[in-house]
């Protein structure tokens, strides 16, 4: 009987903690239409001919904000670029920018980038 027992217990344990596992998790692919966008940093591996990014300077964006706008789907500033992007003369080119900006790496958010130091 306690062998049994044992036998079942053992087993429980076993699809239990299957049912824990992890699987891969696949994103699906992006089937909207083609995007550009604009990278300060390096640009990010992603595989697929829907999006393409193009390096840019903080300083070619803020120069032309309206172009930037109107080439661009949105901006991204990647973590290595955290440093400059911070600046206080580029807090009126997030706000004013018509596309969306991702800090990419930030664990703060954007609040950050957009707050004026005082």
């Amino acid at each position: 009987m306690k062998k049994w027992l044992l036998q079942a217990i053992v087993v429980l344990v076993l699809l239990a903690s299957a049912g824990c596992q992890q699987a891969d998790a696949i994103a699906p692919e992006y089937k909207g239409p083609k995007l550009s966008i604009a990278v300060v940093g390096e640009i990010p591996t992603v595989h697929t001919k829907k999006v393409s990014f193009t390096s840019v300077s903080l300083d070619d964006v803020s120069k032309d904000l309206v172009k930037a706008s109107q080439t661009f789907d949105a901006l991204f500033v990647m973590k290595s670029q955290f440093s400059i992007a911070d600046d206080d003369q580029y807090v009126p080119t997030y706000r004013s920018l018509t596309i969306p900006t991702f800090f990419i790496g930030t664990e703060q958010l954007y609040l950050p980038f957009v707050i004026e130091e005082r």
